[in-house]
């Protein structure tokens, strides 16, 4: 085959091909011992896809009991997921769900005691939500609910006529963020960033971001993206992102932790308007309610994330390097298959 983006055979090119031509009756042998091959690895196959649906189930099953917990039952399957997850996670998105499980948890108060010495979170008028309201989940006694307008600022960026075109862009400036620089650990990519001129952004009449704000995406298919703005000082943020700054009854942190929670993400789903671009504005995300823990409690779940965090980073690493060695050893075991067999039996005899 040659030339053409669409090539062809022919029989007049067929003609001159050179085939191996074994006697018959080797032939036939090695028809049958393909044959035989084959149907082991169909087995291999079937035994392995029957083996990794029982362990879908198992996993799925015993993150399900966590992220929905028992009070009764609580304990006993905190036990069981920790004896049996190390076994039944194997793959990168079994531990994407373990991630979640971690942050379910963490935003219930599930994974550090509480303690009777920590001051509830002094929320001045603000009171636990009413009881008609559908909160995400029963809080602890002392916890609080509050709609996220009560606990947090929000910020819009400028959207009149002095907002950057990218052609205004330079190599150097102020920061100048969109969502596509929220990297997925909530962090900003600074490979990719973009920069406005210090000009520019002087004549920006807001959306200029401060140390220890949270960034939180409103628009796009992308909509609940959240990231911290360090290491940036300094910088403005793109139409379809706005600026959070916690109230000193929130850890930011914690505050991160539950924007990307599932419980979190359900208050923003309350707002999806189900479009392939959905939109939310301010307006929403002040009617989130967001559960308040005390600050103390606060630090010490997202020290504990942290190091959970971090054992599913490990966890996520060694998959990466069993993989690793699966795929020298199934090189190996090719190349020991394809050798020519005078190759083997040489071998053999040394």
């Amino acid at each position: 085959m040659k030339g053409a983006a669409i090539t062809r055979v022919t029989l007049k090119r067929m003609g001159p091909a050179l085939i191996p031509l074994p006697p018959l009756a080797e032939q036939h042998r090695i028809v049958a011992k393909v044959d035989e091959l084959m149907a082991l690895c169909d087995r291999l196959g079937a035994a392995r896809g029957s083996r990794e649906a029982v362990r879908d189930r198992l996993a799925a099953v015993s993150l399900a009991r966590l992220n929905a917990p028992d009070p009764e039952t609580f304990q006993a399957d905190t036990r069981f997921a920790l004896d049996a997850l190390p076994a039944l996670t194997t793959r990168s998105d079994q531990i994407k769900a373990l991630r979640q499980t971690i942050l379910n948890l963490a935003v219930r108060g599930k994974l550090v005691p509480q303690d009777a010495n920590d001051e509830p979170a002094a929320l001045g008028k603000q009171q636990r939500a009413p009881v008609a309201t559908v909160v995400p989940f029963e809080a602890k006694q002392s916890w609080r609910w509050a709609e996220f307008g009560d606990v947090a600022t929000f910020e819009n960026g400028d959207r009149g006529k002095n907002y950057p075109n990218r052609d205004e862009y330079v190599e150097k400036g102020v920061a100048w963020i969109n969502t596509g620089h929220i990297r997925p650990d909530g962090s900003l990519s600074l490979a990719t960033m973009n920069f406005i001129a210090r000009e520019k952004f002087e004549s920006l009449g807001g959306g200029k971001i401060r140390p220890g704000d949270l960034l939180y995406c409103l628009r796009g298919a992308t909509f609940g993206k959240t990231a911290f703005v360090e290491p940036f000082a300094e910088g403005a943020i793109a139409s379809s992102l706005m600026i959070v700054r916690p109230s000193a009854v929130l850890d930011r942190r914690f505050t991160y932790l539950y924007l990307i929670s599932p419980s979190g993400r359900s208050q923003l789903l309350r707002f999806d308007n189900g479009t392939a671009q959905p939109n939310l504005s301010s307006g929403n995300v002040k009617k989130y309610l967001v559960p308040i823990p005390p600050v103390a409690e606060q630090h010490r779940i997202v020290a504990r994330v942290d190091k959970l965090m971090a054992l599913c980073d490990r966890l996520e690493a060694s998959l990466t390097a069993i993989a690793a060695t699966r795929r020298r050893l199934l090189d190996a075991l090719m190349a020991e298959a394809l050798a020519p067999a005078e190759d083997r039996e040489l071998e053999a005899a040394e």
